[in-house]
């Protein structure tokens, strides 16, 4: 048999048949674009491509997407700030290498882009367009690529609350709760408390703490982000009331913008826990509590009895809470055996934690709570418990932060500003502490607040910068004039006792008395026009105005007759030229009757007070016979 006449005759059959059955160019991408990646990412290849990933409230997940930084291309979020604005938080970018044998240059691997959704149960989603560009060049990218992100409710959503991320929160009395959000606060952005005023004013509701925990990543990786955690406890007081709502907006705190995002949760609270609380109030099992002195920037030490061959063990049952406080760290644990005899099993021993206490002067320590159990058993309502209060020795350690005093000079009826040098990616902020008071008093007024960084190259993050403050005094000669008080904090922590703090006393100049122009004299005819010309800029907001209108018309023998602005010579684009204010009066039967005097103020139209203003008066004297 002629094997290489079947071969080839095998071979041109194939060949027909696949062009006779010619398939779409994206037939198979699009069965890869939907079978590529895990539950939570999508891969994407080197060439793009459009994608769908289904995403829960209070999920991370990932979008992988292949390149090769060495041939000066990477991958770009196109539309950062549409996604800014929504539930989905950009909270890390990297680039993982591909493994190789250490001798091969310009290996390629993921642009890896990180990614934490927040409620997005009945929201609109963004989609995620991605470039694959080089930033010096301008014309179309190399490859793109499209994420749709589809909401999924019905998916078992993490629970970053009791409430299973919905925005109702189930809380029981006396047991803490918390409340986390995602964000990145070296962005500027931060989550704030937005009624923070009506919950310390409410009795049944107390916010126990807020803190910040970046997320993991690798070492020096910058702009990573993380999660807001807001902690509150109902009390017993509160059965049978109606508690106030949480408000959170995503925003950065020295802006007047509206927040690009806000979180709103109602509270639920177990009706039946707070009948169980009344009637079986003295059944309850409660913690042991014993109070231990600690110091600031030291360590101390808590040890309990037990055996932990019994299957029993001490365990610090609120250790989030203790990480997240950021004040108190646990150092770390461990057993000692008690002294026992040879070859005797079973020996007793002491539990023991080691702590220590960080930055905590003016802040309220968290408790430690233990419970001795199995760890396997989740049922703990029998368990033996214990808890520490903790009171930090007031010594020279948290003595008050010194207030930097400075003095500035200020016009009246000028504006002034203060620079403040600082970083929000830190998450901290200049804030202006006393705002209140400075619009209350009437006589400063904050014009705007910004925030300048630094020069840096482009792709550089972490710069520092300026936070800057403008100001205007208003009409303040013979007034007390407020201090500015600021203070360098993070938004959402209130304590500010150990914060960086600056305080200006203004000074205030330009009030002296400013006396009338020197009288000018003005020879006039009978029954004809003459002209004042006075110069000044209107553009600074000031003009000259006729002060005594009233008094010229009421007069009968002279008119106005028009009035008149004319710049002086200039380039065509050059702004902010001054000129001469122009006044045309005609005198009319004037004879044998006395001539008013003509009176003009050089201010702000708006401004009733010209206590300070520049004035100038003119007497007229008519040189006709009048025979």
């Amino acid at each position: 048999m002629n094997y290489y006449f079947y071969f080839t005759t095998l071979a041109i059959s194939f060949v027909s048949i696949a062009n006779t059955f010619t398939l779409p160019g994206n037939f198979f991408s699009g069965i890869i674009d939907k079978i590529t990646g895990s539950d939570n990412s999508v891969d994407v290849p080197q060439k793009g491509g459009n994608f769908e990933l289904d995403v829960s409230s209070n999920t991370d997940f990932s979008i992988n997407l292949a390149g090769n930084p060495t041939t000066g291309y990477q991958w770009y979020l196109d539309n950062e700030e549409e996604v800014k604005a929504s539930s989905i938080v950009l909270i890390g970018q990297n680039f993982t290498q591909k493994k190789n044998s250490g001798k091969v240059d310009g290996t390629s691997g993921n642009f890896v882009f990180s990614f934490k959704a927040n409620e997005v149960c009945g929201k609109e989603l963004p989609k995620l367009s991605f470039v694959y560009k080089r930033s010096w060049e301008t014309e179309a990218p190399a490859a793109t690529s499209e994420i749709t992100l589809k909401v999924d409710c019905e998916k078992k959503q993490q629970k970053m609350m009791e409430a299973d991320g919905s925005l109702d929160i189930a809380v029981k009395v006396d047991e803490p709760f918390q409340v986390k959000l995602a964000g990145n606060p070296t962005t500027g952005y931060s989550w704030v408390l937005k009624n923070i005023d009506e919950i310390s004013a409410s009795p049944f509701i107390e916010q126990l703490s807020n803190n910040y925990i970046t997320d993991e990543s690798e070492e020096g990786m910058v702009g990573v982000g993380g999660t807001f955690i807001f902690e509150f406890e109902v009390s017993k007081e509160a059965c049978g009331q109606n508690l106030p709502k949480l408000v959170f907006n995503y925003e950065k705190p020295w802006e007047n913008d509206e927040p690009v995002q806000t979180a709103e949760y109602t509270l639920k609270l177990d009706e039946e826990e707070c009948e169980a609380s009344t009637d079986d109030e003295d059944d309850q099992q409660h913690y042991e509590d014993k109070i231990i002195e600690v110091k600031n920037g030291e360590n101390f030490t808590v040890k309990l009895e037990g055996n932990p061959t019994t299957g029993y063990s001490w365990l610090l049952a609120n250790e989030e809470e203790i990480a997240a406080s950021g004040v108190v760290e646990k150092v770390k644990e461990d057993f000692i055996e008690g002294e026992q005899k040879d070859e005797m099993d079973g020996v007793s021993g002491t539990f023991t934690f080691e702590f220590k206490v960080n930055n905590a002067c003016g802040i309220k320590l968290p408790k430690l709570s233990f419970v001795y159990k199995q760890p396997w058993n989740e049922e703990e309502a029998n368990a033996e418990k214990t808890e520490y209060t903790l009171k930090l020795n007031d010594d020279e350690d948290c003595a008050q932060v010194a207030i930097e005093t400075n003095e500035i000079e200020v016009k009246n009826n000028e504006t002034f500003t203060i620079q403040l040098g600082g970083n929000p990616t830190t998450g901290y902020s200049w804030l202006l502490a006393n705002e209140e008071e400075i619009t209350a008093s009437g006589t400063v007024e904050k014009v705007k607040e910004d925030y300048v960084e630094d020069g840096h190259d482009e792709e550089m993050d972490g710069v520092s910068g300026n936070f800057v403050f403008e100001f205007k005094v208003n009409n303040a000669c013979g007034k007390e004039l407020p201090k500015l008080s600021f203070v360098y904090k993070q938004p959402w922590n209130e304590d500010d006792t150990n914060a960086e703090k600056t305080e200006y006393t203004l000074k205030l100049s330009g009030c002296e008395q400013i006396e009338t122009n020197d009288k000018k004299e003005i020879d006039v005819k009978n029954n004809e026009t003459f002209t004042v010309e006075l110069e000044g800029n209107p553009t600074t907001g000031y003009s000259w105005l006729l002060v005594n209108e009233e008094e010229i018309a009421a007069s009968g023998i002279v008119e106005k007759v028009k009035e008149d602005y004319v710049e002086d010579g200039h380039d065509e684009e050059m702004d902010g030229v001054s000129g001469n204010f122009v006044f045309e009066f005609k005198v009319n039967d004037a004879c044998g009757k006395e001539l008013p005097k003509l009176s003009f103020v050089y201010k702000q139209p708006w401004n009733e007070d010209d206590t300070d203003a520049e004035k100038a008066e003119y007497t007229l004297v008519l040189k006709d016979t009048c025979n």
